[in-house]
Formats: structure tokens, C-alpha cells, sequence
């Protein structure tokens, strides 16, 4: 039993916590101090162009009968999501708040404008050093290829890692390999000294 244990437990719990890290998969961004105008309106002038490439799967969720492919862009402010089944909540960017109010965040569960939502973060750092904005997520690099790749194909260029290094998925990967192994160890020891003999 402990061996069956040992082998079922972890992968379990590797799955369990994908599935619910998937589920509230979420991409923060932070001002450290506030943008100007003139960065935020060519930085939002180079996110619409990333909207205009994936018009197709994104809609202006404010706009009433919001249909795909039919998007109200603005020229200081961008703000969209996926469509029906495949929304979860609004980018808006640059969303800045007043005094400490400097925290953002869209969780896109990974629904396909989750790769709008990457690239655009990608272009704000194009835009705006990490000593003004900082970007972080609950995925890797890896985890936004489609959003590179997007970057990639509107500005030809190849798209660099905006976040920092100890993103949240790099940490949370250390935490699950760390109680991975106490399980592993834990289960190990009760055979060895505590478990029944045969």
C-alpha cells in the first residue's frame, strides 16, 4: 500500500494543482510611479496593433452587443476580452489608480486572448522600464509562447521576457517540488519504520 501510495499521491497532486492553477491563471502588473501620457499613447497605440491581428477572437466588453472582430479601440486606453465561453476578465491597460491603488492584474484562465493579453504585456515593456512598471504572472515564460509568437509576427522582431526572474510560477514550482518530496519521504519512512510488515 505505501508503494501504491508513493507512486499515485504525487502525480495527484501535481495534477490537482495544475488543474487549479490553470483556473486562476492570472498575469499583475505594478506602476512605480505614474506613466506619461505621450508613453501610454504609443504604447497603446502598438497594443492596438497586436488587437487588430486577434480581432477576431476578442470583443470590447463594455460595448453593448459585443460581437467579435468589432472592437472600440481608443487611443489612450485599451480594454478587451475573450467572447462568451472563452472570457474571464477584462485586460485593461494602463489602468492607473491613484496613490496606492497601483496593483493590476487579468486573469485569463489561459482562454485563447490570453495570448493578447501576454503580448500587450510584452509591448508595455517595450514601453516602460521595470524601475517604472513591474510585470509578473502566475505562468513561466514558457507559458507565453502564443503571446511571443503574436508579438513576433505584428512587429517582426523576436519578443523578450518582460517579467522578472522569480516570477510566481517559478516559485510555486519550488513549493510544489518541496511538498512533493516531503510526501515522497513521509510515505518512504512510515514503510521502513512504522508501516505494517508482511
Amino acid at each position: 500500500m505505501p508503494r501504491l501510495c508513493t507512486t499515485v499521491a504525487c502525480p495527484l497532486l501535481l495534477a490537482a494543482s495544475c488543474l487549479s492553477a490553470h483556473a486562476g491563471y492570472t498575469h499583475y502588473w505594478t506602476w512605480h510611479e505614474p506613466p506619461s501620457n505621450v508613453a501610454v499613447t504609443q504604447c497603446v497605440a502598438d497594443m492596438n496593433r497586436l488587437i487588430e491581428a486577434r480581432k477576431s477572437i476578442l470583443v470590447s466588453p463594455d460595448a453593448e452587443g459585443a460581437k467579435p472582430g468589432i472592437l472600440k479601440l481608443e487611443a489612450s486606453k485599451v480594454d478587451f476580452n475573450g467572447f462568451g465561453d472563452h472570457a474571464c476578465e477584462p485586460f485593461v491597460f494602463p489602468f492607473v489608480l491613484t496613490e496606492k491603488h497601483d496593483f493590476n492584474f487579468c486573469k485569463t484562465r489561459g482562454e485563447p486572448y490570453d495570448e493578447v493579453v501576454t503580448a500587450c504585456l510584452i509591448v508595455a515593456r517595450d514601453h516602460f522600464p521595470p524601475s517604472v512598471l513591474e510585470i509578473s504572472s502566475d505562468g513561466s515564460w514558457q507559458d507565453w509562447t502564443a503571446g511571443a509568437t503574436l508579438y513576433a509576427a505584428v512587429f517582426g522582431k523576436p519578443a523578450k521576457n518582460p517579467m522578472h526572474a522569480s516570477s510566481a510560477s517559478d516559485i510555486g514550482f519550488w513549493v510544489l517540488f518541496g511538498i512533493c518530496f516531503l510526501i515522497i519521504a513521509g510515505l518512504i519512512a512510515a514503510r521502513k519504520f512504522g508501516g505494517p510488515h508482511a
